[in-house]
């Protein structure tokens, strides 16, 4: 998935309500595509509007692993999952799902952590451009 499709805003349905259409457990996608502005914004605030009914879900929450980028940026760096060596992390099973919460990554002798919160997916592009500033 590209980062733009990792962080489309999706929402788990976790409670239900009068003329529900959704199964609660089910994640919802509210993608732009080829709708307005005004619709999109429309369904956010809807959402948003009934946190009792729909959590939000970071970009990284209920994916699978095929779904999940090779890089990721956080902390002004940028890394390749693949080759970066992690040197610890911190997991926690939520709601029946594994979930990191920190990392630690050696990268170019140094090391740096940091926590799924503040990674966010970034580009082969965006990565190759961030290893070429550090030359």
């Amino acid at each position: 998935m590209t980062p733009q499709e990792l962080l489309t805003p999706r929402y788990k349905c976790i409670a239900d309500y009068p003329d529900n259409t959704r199964q609660v457990g089910d994640i919802i996608v509210v993608e732009q595509k080829e709708r307005s502005d005004e619709w999109y914004n429309q369904h956010l605030s809807f959402f948003n509007r009934y946190p009792h009914l729909f959590q939000p879900l970071q970009w990284w929450e209920y994916r699978e692993l095929k779904d999940m980028p090779e890089y990721v940026s956080g902390h002004s760096k940028i890394i390749d999952i693949n080759k970066e060596k992690v040197i610890h992390a911190k997991w926690r099973l939520r709601h029946g799902q594994l979930q990191v919460l920190n990392m630690e990554f050696e990268h170019q002798r140094d090391w740096f952590s940091v926590d799924s919160y503040t990674l966010t997916p970034a580009t082969q592009s965006e990565y190759e451009t961030y290893i070429n500033s550090k030359k």
